[in-house]
């Protein structure tokens, strides 16, 4: 419990950093209410977690209604939670591998789903390349954050920092 409460403060901490936009609020909202949900014994149901946090929002600030990056966000979570267990479910893999890569792209795909109809409205284009795109940007920034916090971690000793910076 000490962990999730320090991990929440952490995010809350980053919303207030990155100022507030309805995405990051709609992401750190949605892992905090998951976080005190996992204190309980019952599994937590994430599309009831999304309506409450999509409540919530719009009980605080209203015109967030008609901000895209709160329609993009919201849309994608829910397409993800209707779209990703059906898609990832068509092709089961054993390889520990190929069943990540398969994930990955199932998750894609179940995002572009839910979101290609507001791009195409807000935007008038439609990203063929999301898919190659994803297999390569998610993967690189999860080394990018991981190689940041241990670059944080070794401010106090710029040597060792040097490599990690590079």
């Amino acid at each position: 419990p000490v962990l999730l409460l320090v991990i929440v403060l952490f995010l809350w901490g980053f919303a207030f950093l990155t100022g507030l936009s309805p995405s990051v609020i709609r992401s750190v909202v949605m892992f905090s209410i998951l976080a005190l949900s996992c204190l309980q014994t019952e599994k937590p149901l994430s599309a009831n977690t999304l309506m409450v946090t999509a409540f919530g929002m719009l009980l605080y600030n209203p015109c967030w209604l008609f901000d895209v990056g709160f329609q993009l966000s919201f849309t994608a979570v829910a397409a993800i939670l209707i779209f990703y267990p059906k898609l990832n479910a068509l092709c089961p893999v054993s390889h520990p591998f190929v069943r990540k890569l398969w994930g990955l792209m199932s998750v894609s795909v179940a995002a572009q789903m839910g979101t290609a109809p507001l791009i195409l409205f807000y935007f008038g284009r439609f990203s063929t390349h999301f898919l190659i795109t994803n297999l390569w940007v998610v993967p690189l920034v999860s080394i990018v954050m991981y190689a940041g916090g241990l670059l944080l971690l070794l401010i106090p000793f710029p040597t060792l920092g040097q490599p990690v910076a590079w």
